[in-house]
């Protein structure tokens, strides 16, 4: 009954104000506005801040002003949006040229869209092909031998036995090198001859070599090294494998949102990394010399690519700006090398010098004095873009009061498909070559033009590459002219793969003014991965042919048999042979052989290896050219070990293998197999990566021990088995945890143990067991209580 009736009142007031005039209301005043103010509503609030997408995990206090955003500049800075030095306090975002705010009030965020100037760059990777590991020597001593004999043939029967004495420390190297030599002709000529004696000192911190005593001196790259003795100066980067010398391309871009990015060099992935919104370079550049092609790939979040070609060109003969690379030396000329041991000239001091004035601009210059010469020049090396190199230089040399000029210009430029290298000599005839004046022995002194020197000297080579399937081919043209005398001489050369092992390979020479012509046709097919069989037939310049076929296979580092041997014959020669074989142990390496032809034949053979004193004992192994490790593994025998994850040797019985083949400077990666220790034996460190001092040596340790281990089972005060999980503490205090039935591994154990467990209930409880005095292996014990 209610509903009716009020319906019936609803439609009563509907119909009565329905009657009322509308100007009825006309007296009434307005309804009230809201009161007008110059002071915005202000709220504080505590927002997550979010840079273009990318979510800071910041947050900070942030003073809302109507659509005005405040937040403290240090808080700015710490999401790396960059602002004015005196920028201080309180920040409105919104007015920073191009940032837009926006308030997400359901995820308390305020999002900011940051143009990208106002963004941090961001670097990806290291200008640094490698991590520095700093070098390292220890003290020892070391004695290189190379015994050799020979019977026949020129210049006769004759023994003779080189050999090198090094002394080795943190603080330098001290060698010296001679060969002594037994002639069974000319009524057995007897002899030693000391060759070189030196002190090196290498300070690899600032890429600085002393050396003091006999040297070859440091040049230009186009300038000839004397032998010299006395002292010597110089920055030498083979030091320093980290450093990068020579300018490498900046890649950049700008990321707009959080994205991957991918470089690609030359159609090969070298790098990948994360980027944060805004600018970035990527500098992680693999080595490449020459002409190529970068490709850069972003990827954001959403699966959108944008992806940049960037063609550049790397040129390795040119230093990176600021760096600068010399040679300083003093002392007397070394004359009569080879036949007399202590023949020294004049006093002579060098000076060399390059340096990076720009990243596409690299100036030399060089300077040389003695009593009777006097030489200086000049020049430089420029990057012309993606367009190669050229290089000038100019010498001016004085020679008994005469003075000479030379000028060198050059041109090189290396592709994926195109070499090309030029260079052009010229010299005036009274211009003196510095090697020339210091080898002209004790003679009195001679007319510059009698060094022999060409007048002009044109060189252009270049190559091209037709494509995997068809190959390459070379060509080279030489052009030398001395007096009234001119040499020209033209090659061409073609090399093709033939199947996916065979190599072809053929070359044709001609000498222009009389006519010689040679050539050679030659193939080479790869038996396995370390022998190989080649064949070709060659046309010498008399116009004679002459047929060949050989074997040869490589002796392998770790130890074992290698050789090879040549046939050939011709006409004039008959046949014409060279064989040898070679066996290489951890002790020494001996080889054997024989060559001749019609009428001359001659025998020989050959043992080399070194004699090395470390860490107060001796050892015998193949010869040490640079530097050595020593690894110990602790006694233990039979230990097979890798040298850059490739098995060199195994240890002997005193736990210990000398491996003689390591760079100097450069890490090198040591380790040992665990998998080919026997069951009761480990290692905590199986492997290392070390560097070592030009010509030093030094032990690695490997902590190879005998296993004690125990498999236990744990029952608790009711004879239960712990909780799996459960911690407990052993003797010496490591932490580990009770597997399912209150099972446990132990490892290095004694013969009396005991183990502290922390129960469920936070109680703790103790157990001790015991092992037989000498075990060694794995026990199984218990079950054992807990108390």
């Amino acid at each position: 009954m209610a509903r009716p009736f009020l319906l019936h009142s609803i439609l009563g007031g509907a119909a009565f104000l329905s009657v009322i005039p509308a100007d009825a209301y006309a007296d009434l005043p307005a309804p009230p506005r809201p009161a007008k103010t110059d002071h915005p509503m202000v709220m504080k609030l505590n927002l997550e801040l979010v840079v273009n997408q990318a979510a800071t995990g910041l947050v900070v206090p942030v003073e809302a002003r109507g659509s005005h955003f405040f937040v403290d500049a240090q808080d700015l800075r710490s999401v790396h949006i960059q602002l004015e030095p005196n920028s201080s306090g309180q920040v409105d975002v919104t007015s920073l040229p191009g940032v837009i705010a926006h308030y997400d009030g359901s995820g308390q965020r305020l999002l900011l869209e940051v143009p990208a100037d106002i963004l941090p760059l961001q670097t990806i990777g290291m200008l640094s092909r490698q991590p520095r590991i700093v070098a390292e020597s220890g003290t020892g001593a070391l004695f290189n031998y190379n015994l050799y004999a020979a019977r026949g043939g020129q210049p006769g029967d004759q023994f003779s036995l080189w050999n090198e004495v090094r002394l080795f420390a943190p603080f330098g190297v001290l060698r010296s090198t001679g060969n002594y030599l037994h002639s069974f002709e000319d009524f057995g000529q007897r002899r030693f001859l000391r060759y070189d004696t030196s002190f090196t000192y290498v300070d690899d911190l600032h890429i600085r070599t002393y050396e003091a005593g006999d040297f070859i001196t440091r040049t230009l790259p186009r300038s000839g090294a004397v032998r010299m003795a006395g002292v010597q100066l110089s920055r030498n980067f083979s030091i320093r494998p980290d450093i990068i010398t020579y300018p490498i391309p900046d890649f950049s871009g700008t990321a707009t949102v959080p994205s991957a990015v991918d470089l690609f060099i030359n159609g090969h992935h070298s790098m990948s990394g994360s980027l944060n919104p805004g600018p970035f370079t990527l500098n992680d550049f693999p080595y490449v010399n020459g002409a190529g092609s970068a490709v850069i790939v972003t990827s954001d979040a959403q699966g959108r690519r944008i992806t940049t070609n960037i063609p550049f060109y790397v040129a390795s003969s040119l230093l990176r700006q600021g760096l600068s690379d010399y040679a300083l030396s003093a002392g007397f000329a070394r004359k009569n090398y080879g036949s007399r041991a202590f023949s020294y000239g004049d006093v002579v001091l060098n000076a060399a010098l390059r340096h990076g004035l720009t990243d596409w601009l690299t100036v030399e210059s060089e300077g040389r004095y003695t009593p009777s010469f006097l030489l200086g020049g000049a020049g430089g090396l420029m990057q012309l873009g993606q367009l190669g190199v050229v290089e000038a230089s100019a010498t001016i040399s004085r020679y008994q009061g005469t003075a000479g000029v030379q000028t060198r210009i050059g041109y090189q430029y290396s592709g994926r498909q195109l070499g090309l290298m030029m260079n052009h000599i010229r010299r005036s005839s009274d211009f003196a070559d510095f090697a020339g004046v210091i080898h002209s022995g004790n003679r009195p002194l001679l007319p510059a033009t009698n060094f022999s020197l060409p007048r002009r000297e044109t060189q252009i080579s270049s190559s091209v590459t037709l494509g995997n399937e068809l190959g390459t081919i070379s060509t080279t043209y030489i052009d030398i002219s001395r007096k009234e005398r001119r040499h020209r001489l033209a090659s061409l050369s073609y090399s093709r793969p033939i199947g996916r092992n065979i190599s072809l390979m053929m070359n044709a020479s001609r000498e222009f003014g009389n006519g010689r012509t040679a050539a050679m046709l030659q193939m080479v097919m790869p038996l396995g991965s370390s022998s190989s069989v080649i064949s070709g037939v060659e046309r010498n310049t008399g116009g004679e042919w002459r047929g060949r076929v050989g074997y040869s296979r490589a002796t392998p580092l770790e130890g074992g048999y290698g050789g090879r041997i040549d046939l050939g014959r011709s006409r004039s020669e008959g046949t014409a042979y060279r064989a040898d074989i070679t066996m290489r142990t951890d002790a020494f390496q001996v080889q054997a052989g024989a060559y001749g032809q019609r009428g001359s034949h001659t025998q020989w053979a050959e043992v080399s290896g070194s004699v090395v004193m470390l860490g107060g004992q001796a050892f015998t192994s193949n010869r040490v050219n640079d530097a050595f490790i020593l690894v110990s593994t602790d006694g233990f025998a039979n230990v097979p070990v890798l040298q850059e994850n490739r098995v060199i040797g195994a240890t002997n019985q005193r736990g210990l293998l000398l491996l003689p083949h390591v760079s100097a400077y450069y890490g090198t990666k040591i380790g040992i197999d665990p998998l080919s220790l026997p069951t009761d034996m480990t290692s905590s460190v199986i492997e290392q990566r070390t560097a070592l001092r030009m010509g030093g040596g030094k032990m690695v340790r490997f902590p190879v021990q005998r296993l004690v281990a125990a498999t236990i089972i744990i029952h608790d005060r009711d004879g239960q088995p712990l909780l799996a999980g459960t911690p407990f503490r052993t003797s010496d205090g490591a932490l580990s945890y009770v597997g399912w039935d209150g099972i446990a591994y132990l490892e290095q154990l004694s013969s009396d143990n005991y183990i502290s467990a922390t129960l469920q209930d936070g109680t703790e409880c103790t157990a001790r067991f015991t092992l037989p005095a000498g075990h060694s292996g794995t026990a199984s014990i218990g079950p054992i209580a807990c108390q």
